[in-house]
């Protein structure tokens, strides 16, 4: 994630170079927060059955919330990483030599029309990509226009665009940070004899079998079943790999660790390097 010290970066791209730097230490603090959270052992699991000695539901509780620091740690990150790329933009809008238009920025579109947007008149709008960059070298704006997200399989989700959509929101409102389920669960129903063995509940003795995904929280239903006929000392064995993961208004665009340390491989690997030979 860290850049090789080895290769030296022009002087006129080191504000984009050490804004994304200042991201490194977040993703450094963050990693280390939410080691301590999942080490603090937040949630445990609980078997309840209702009057009918045959339904069962299994149940998490949260001992405690993740950290409230976390949601302002991402923000932090996202921030400067989206800033060292409006830093690379302003550098090579002053290579003309003349002070840049104020609304200079490195534009990020998941809509090529918006990206090309037009007045009545045939002018670039203010709010387009290529106004945005309408003082970088030509040969600039075609690289930078080649990196937007609408040229992706999957436009949503490419790193470019999380970091744009998340610094946005996160300049308006805090985002969310949620507790989640994996999606490698196991789970195991069985029962305690009355020698005190273990043995197996079979999925042909089980009706209504159902497994929740997504966030967990105080409350959450994780498992439910019916059983055909009722069982005495009926246990629940269940896994799931729970992680910290961001987004808004519970809906999560996966693990911060992951995603962000995406988006700086994104910004140091990809994009940074095309720009070296301006400068």
């Amino acid at each position: 994630m860290a850049r090789d010290s080895s290769r030296p970066w022009p002087g006129e791209m080191a504000g984009a170079v050490f804004k994304l730097y200042r991201a490194t230490l977040h993703l450094q603090e963050l990693q280390r927060e939410i080691a301590a959270y999942l080490s603090s052992q937040p949630h445990s699991t609980a078997l309840y059955l209702d009057a009918s000695g045959r339904k069962y539901l299994l149940k998490g509780h949260l001992s405690h919330e993740p950290p409230e620091m976390l949601p302002l740690i991402v923000g932090d990150c996202l921030q400067n990483m989206r800033v060292s790329l409006d830093h690379l933009a302003w550098a090579l809008a002053e290579l003309g030599g003349k002070e840049p238009p104020r609304n200079t920025a490195f534009p990020i579109y998941i809509d090529e029309d918006a990206f090309h947007d037009q007045t009545k008149g045939g002018v670039l709008s203010a709010r387009s990509g290529l106004g945005k960059m309408r003082a970088l070298p030509k040969e600039a704006q075609t690289i930078i226009e080649g990196l937007q997200p609408y040229h992706g399989e999957d436009p949503s989700m490419h790193p470019l665009w999380v970091l744009n959509e998340y610094s946005r929101i996160d300049r308006h409102r805090t985002l969310s940070i949620m507790y989640s389920l994996s999606d490698y669960t196991d789970f195991e129903i069985g029962k305690i004899d009355d020698a005190g063995n273990y043995a197996e509940i079979t999925n042909d003795e089980i009706d209504d079998l159902g497994l929740a995904s997504g966030n967990f929280y105080d409350g959450t239903e994780l498992l439910w079943f019916t059983l055909k006929r009722p069982e005495k000392n009926v246990r629940v064995k269940y896994h799931s790999p729970l992680y910290i993961a961001f987004g808004q208004r519970y809906i999560s665009v996966g693990d911060p660790l992951e995603r962000l340390s995406e988006i700086y491989d994104h910004i140091q690997d990809v994009i940074l390097p095309k720009f070296e030979k301006f400068f």
